[in-house]
């Protein structure tokens, strides 16, 4: 029954971290350059890179990240301590988290002009 609740877990917890990371710092073209610098330094293409090419991608991405941010983003990634991080999850992740940012915002500006409380809004 409960098979496989370890790889739930670790998943669950790259989730957590990407989105919190991500909803602060990612952006369409962040995420653009990100995946191709992955791709480029994965020369197995085995979706893992040694922590410290992730760091190097990060850097490179032009995202404004602190030294401090992007080691506590790799231990959260590394959560068995492998000295790799799953860049594979973390960018499916990190796509998720921007959509649902970008979801959240877009009904919350919807929501703030439906005067009615009807799920419509007029155009003018």
């Amino acid at each position: 029954m409960f098979e496989g609740i370890d790889e739930v877990i670790e998943l669950s917890k790259i989730k957590n971290a990407a989105l919190q990371y991500m909803s602060q710092k990612m952006t369409p073209n962040n995420f653009t350059g990100l995946q191709h610098t992955f791709k480029e330094l994965d020369q197995v293409n085995c979706g893992f890179l040694p922590n410290d090419a992730f760091v190097k991608c990060l850097s490179k991405s032009n995202m404004k990240v602190t030294e401090r941010e992007v080691q506590i983003l790799v231990n959260e990634l590394d959560t068995k301590k492998t000295g790799k991080v799953n860049y594979d999850h973390f960018l499916k992740y990190s796509y998720l988290s921007v959509m649902y940012i970008n979801h959240f915002k877009l009904e919350f500006a919807l929501n703030e002009r439906d005067v009615s409380k009807k799920g419509l809004v007029t155009v003018s």
